[in-house]
């Protein structure tokens, strides 16, 4: 959930760790570092709150050596306190080696006591420190054995970078579970928690598999395994706009990425839809294969998961497949019951989420496929599942997930189509989906040229609301999940979620005069009972604001105001239009409310640890 980024070359590192520390903000943080070289010493400064505080600490007061390297950090605190002490880089006591960690090093505690023991002196709470005390403690002259050695001591999921003083052209990085990649390019090296901190410097990038060490100089980068063995570790080239990484004349990345989501979508079915199908050969399943699949799991978290929650409605109704959705942070500690499923589908949008990448290696241990869905090739997901289905959907931003999310569901449409075709469905019937879901990019354009002047107004109403209940049924209820996350998250504005046919169950005890209720109203057959709830909500004070299909007058019937998307002949096409309006509500709200839209209070864009 940190933000590493360490740089070697002949630019001037200062800058270079400062704007990649800027394009990693997507994650939540509360204070920032930077460490560098200057003659014979590590100057470093930190600083609690924004970035801008870094830089202004910083300017006129480093001026490092050329070709020297450099390390920053962004830290989203999860032990000790917010404070300039517990930021991070952390040094030994005689700076000596500084050190900057993403992670959790779980006996940092049992550690600290074995240190102080020996008459170690700490200055914060942070199990960095004590990674900082123990690499100086075992450099004698070769940093690089000296990390291999401290992370033989170390327990936990966790990546970091370290520099020493005896040499200024030199940066070694150690992963176990949480992301760290290297980008490459003449005469220089990058290092970072996401490829985004470097992309507007290379495309290629090294991969760092886990218990690697990584020894990065200028124009030249060696991969060790745990065995201090070299290993080949040959260049990548990753398919990484860096205009993605810029507003494009928006006001926030999320907008942006709002108004990307007919693209992403697009770009996730092209070349893989037919007029009476789809392929997916990356799955690396034979028909008869595909036949033979009686049962699916999704296990996800956060968005994904609710992704997984609208993907189930396609599979069960197109191919007839029962489909289980478990979050992965459950799954992965779940005592197994019953029949184990024939496919595991593991949704990630940045291909790192910890519980994520837990889930798959149980399923694996039990012998069952892992077929992981996500935005980032090269990720540990890629690596670590047996198949991959990309979602195409460019580098996301924002904290809050829109374009990746539709992108998702579209996969999961594709996936329930290439298994509907596999099962016998008839032509007609596979003629249809396939051309509900090619029409779905232009039906989220038709959607977002409605919606946001409606939004906008809207959202300064609700700017100041206490409470919102979000409802909807079938494939109208994952939607209505999904918008009552980004409401909490990005709005900071307290959501709830709840299937309409569970409102007498409890969460009609929240309705009361003037409570806004946002319900996913959109063509589905089970329009009527949600109507009829409806009524109830209304006759208890409750504000219904809906999100009908274009051309139902039903809706507008049982609700004070209604938001229109187009419409679709499948349910869940016409679900997935109404997340549009919902992400442009969270977002508007958030704007009125004065709070930092692209990087919510508390959030991180990649959870890396439990």
């Amino acid at each position: 959930m940190c933000g590493i980024v360490g740089y070697v070359g002949a630019r001037a590192p200062l800058g270079v760790v400062l704007d990649g520390l800027e394009r990693l903000q997507s994650r939540s943080y509360d204070s920032a570092g930077i460490s560098v070289h200057r003659p014979g010493a590590l100057e470093r400064v930190r600083t609690v709150g924004s970035l801008a505080a870094l830089r202004d600490a910083v300017a006129g007061r480093i001026e490092p050596c050329a070709r020297t390297a450099a390390i920053g950090h962004l830290r989203s605190a999860t032990q000790g306190p917010v404070s300039v002490e517990d930021a991070h880089p952390h040094a030994d006591p005689r700076g000596r080696v500084h050190v900057v960690l993403n992670g959790i090093v779980e006996n940092h505690v049992a550690l600290r006591r074995r240190l102080v023991a020996a008459g170690a002196v700490f200055e914060s709470s942070s199990d960095a420190e004590v990674v900082a005390h123990l690499v100086a403690a075992h450099d004698a002259g070769d940093l690089a054995a000296a990390v291999r050695a401290v992370c033989a001591q170390l327990h936990g999921l966790f990546s970091f970078v370290a520099v020493s003083v005896r040499d200024p052209e030199l940066l070694v990085a150690a992963r176990r579970g949480c992301p760290l990649v290297v980008g490459v390019a003449e005469g220089e090296r990058f290092i970072a928690s996401s490829i985004a901190a470097f992309a507007p410097y290379t495309r290629a990038v090294q991969l760092v598999e886990n218990e690697d060490v990584v020894t990065l100089r200028a124009g030249l980068s060696c991969v060790i395994g745990p065995d201090g063995r070299p290993r080949e570790r040959a260049p990548i080239v990753l398919d990484v706009k860096e205009e993605a990484a810029s507003r494009g004349g928006f006001g926030t990345h999320m907008l942006r990425e709002i108004y990307d989501e007919p693209t992403a979508v697009a770009d996730t079915l092209a070349g893989r839809l037919r007029d009476a199908g789809a392929r997916l050969p990356e799955l690396g399943l034979t028909a008869w294969r595909l036949r033979r699949i009686e049962r699916v799991a999704i296990v996800a978290s956060g968005s994904s998961y609710h992704a997984g929650l609208l993907g189930r409605w396609a599979i069960q109704s197109w191919a007839g497949v029962p489909v289980d959705v478990e979050l992965a942070s459950e799954y992965r500690y779940a005592e197994p019951v019953g029949p184990a499923p024939d496919l595991v589908l593991a949704i990630s949008a940045s291909g790192e989420t910890a519980d994520t990448l837990g889930a798959v290696q149980v399923a694996r241990e039990r012998g069952i496929r892992a077929v992981g869905i996500t935005d980032m090739l090269g990720s540990r997901l890629t690596r670590e599942a047996d198949a991959v289905l990309a979602t195409r959907a460019g580098l996301e931003i924002g904290v809050g997930a829109t374009k990746t999310f539709a992108a998702q569901v579209a996969v999961l449409e594709l996936l329930a189509l290439v298994l509907a075709e596999a099962r016998g469905a008839s032509r007609p019937r596979l003629s249809l989906l396939a051309s509900d879901l090619q029409r779905l990019p232009a039906a989220l354009g038709g959607t977002l040229a409605g919606a946001e002047p409606v939004m906008r107004v809207l959202a300064e109403r609700l700017a100041g609301a206490a409470f919102l209940l979000y409802v909807g049924r079938g494939p109208g209820l994952p939607v209505a999940l999904e918008g009552a996350l980004k409401l909490r998250g990005v709005a900071r504005t307290p959501a709830e979620a709840a299937a309409a046919g569970e409102l007498k169950h409890g969460p009609i005890a929240l309705v009361g005069p003037g409570t806004p209720v946002v319900c996913v109203a959109t063509a589905s057959p089970l329009g009527s009972t949600l109507l009829a709830t409806l009524s109830e909500v209304r006759a208890r004070g409750g504000r219904v604001i809906a999100l009908g299909t274009r051309g139902s007058k039903e809706v507008a019937e049982h609700a004070e105001e209604v938001v229109y998307v187009p419409g679709a002949r499948d349910p869940v096409a016409a679900a997935l239009a109404a997340v549009v309006p919902l992400q442009l509500l969270a977002h508007d709200v958030a704007r009125h409310k004065h709070l930092d839209v692209d990087r919510p209070h508390h959030i991180a864009r990649t959870v890396t640890v439990e």
